[in-house]
């Protein structure tokens, strides 16, 4: 399936570009607690792709012609932020067409422009 090996890493770029656009656009709207959980899911994602490279079931995992312990670390980030960017995408799609709101969570880091102001005297 030489087709697909070549169409899934322009997609996984696809994903990773998407989510830096929303990155900035969160930024330049000063929502810097959306920005923030945003990379945090990246971390996260980075995280789960190394904890399976190093875990009994890395050797299993196939990733184009390679197994996950196959790969080096940038490989492993790739996939981290390829996983995390094409979920958090997936994500906006499922909000996006729920009419019941049942995908809504509270954020995970408040926004940073609505602390209260500090107590004075």
């Amino acid at each position: 399936m030489p087709l697909l090996t070549d169409f899934t890493p322009l997609v996984a770029m696809a994903a990773m570009v998407i989510f830096l656009l929303s990155v900035v656009r969160e930024v330049k709207g000063k929502q810097y607690g959306a920005a923030l959980t945003m990379f945090l899911g990246w971390l996260i994602g980075c995280f789960v792709a190394w904890l399976f490279k190093e875990s009994d079931f890395g050797g299993s995992i196939a990733v184009g012609d390679k197994f996950l312990t196959d790969l080096n670390l940038a490989s492993i980030m790739i996939i981290g932020l390829t996983i995390a960017s094409t979920a958090s995408y997936g994500w906006n799609v499922v909000g996006a067409i729920d009419r019941n709101r049942t995908t809504v969570v509270p954020k995970l880091a408040p926004t940073l422009d609505k602390f209260p102001p500090p107590p004075s005297g």
